[in-house]
């Protein structure tokens, strides 16, 4: 493909996705799958949070249930916790949701760029967090109503994420495949274990899920994303569409499937979509 288009190139992705093309240029979709409206991380090293929420919607819309979760609330959570943090991976916001709730994005929408970097620092230094937090947040909301009922944050969390319903998927030679290991995944602080599986098995993994609709959340080389679908491009070359959050501009990114093969350092989808079950594979 002639490379005639805006590229990333910033530090934060180790690979080369392209954005932008000229009308004959624009990559042939195979495979598209629905997505939530894109969203904006800001300045903020909370990729990880938005990508994983992000294959939970495109799951929930794949099944018919439309859902649009906030990641404020995620992220504002874990402001709270001790100790504080804003790095962490999919399993992180697995169980940030099991531990905290959740609400939908209309109940507690982003706020423009928030600098949760300094909010961080102000949480891991004071146990007074909240009058900080809710000036910069907002309060959190405790209870949301849907169809004529109230729920809180942990009983509407239940209807979005099922206990153990996602598995963390990695491919580490070094390690026993077919089992679960603790691979050397940035920012696994919790020691988080994973299904370990060879290169190529992987990829067919992720293929099958995203072509039978299923929400994927990608983690590579310093940035996360959601694969939402297929594509190919001139010369019949697969690529991946990935739900970006760097807002609309920079929403959808194409990237190549020798990046994907190369720089995957994990994938989280339901564990029907492993050999563990096998609902997913073909």
């Amino acid at each position: 493909m002639t490379v005639t288009h805006t590229l990333i190139c910033l530090q934060l992705l180790m690979f080369t996705a392209c954005t932008q093309h000229e009308p004959q240029q624009q990559p042939a979709t195979v495979v598209l799958n629905a997505y939530t409206p894109i969203k904006d991380q800001g300045d903020n090293p909370t990729c990880w949070a938005y990508a994983m929420l992000a294959a939970i919607e495109t799951e929930h819309i794949m099944r018919g249930d439309s859902v649009n979760l906030s990641p404020k609330y995620a992220l504002r959570a874990l402001l709270t916790d001790n100790p504080p943090t804003m790095r962490g991976t999919g399993y992180t916001l697995l169980k940030t949701i099991r531990k905290h709730g959740i609400v939908p994005y209309d109940a507690y929408p982003d706020r423009g760029n928030v600098n949760y970097t300094r909010l961080l620092q102000v949480c891991s230094q004071t146990t007074q967090e909240y009058p900080q937090l809710n000036m910069a947040l907002g309060p959190a909301p405790k209870g949301i109503y849907m169809y004529g009922m109230r729920y809180t944050p942990q009983e509407f969390a239940r209807s979005v994420c099922a206990p153990e319903e996602y598995i963390g998927i990695t491919s580490d030679s070094k390690q026993p495949y077919h089992t679960m290991i603790i691979p050397n995944v940035p920012d696994n602080y919790a020691q988080d274990r994973y299904y370990n599986v060879p290169r190529n098995e992987m990829m067919i993994i992720i293929e099958n899920a995203v072509r039978q609709g299923h929400g994927v959340s990608w983690e590579g080389q310093g940035h996360a994303m959601a694969i939402v679908g297929l594509a190919k491009d001139k010369d019949g070359k697969r690529l991946y569409i990935m739900k970006n959050s760097w807002g609309e501009k920079r929403g959808i990114v194409y990237v190549t499937e020798n990046d994907i093969r190369k720089n995957t350092d994990a994938v989280y989808l339901p564990k029907t979509c492993t050999n563990t079950g096998r609902v997913c594979r073909k």
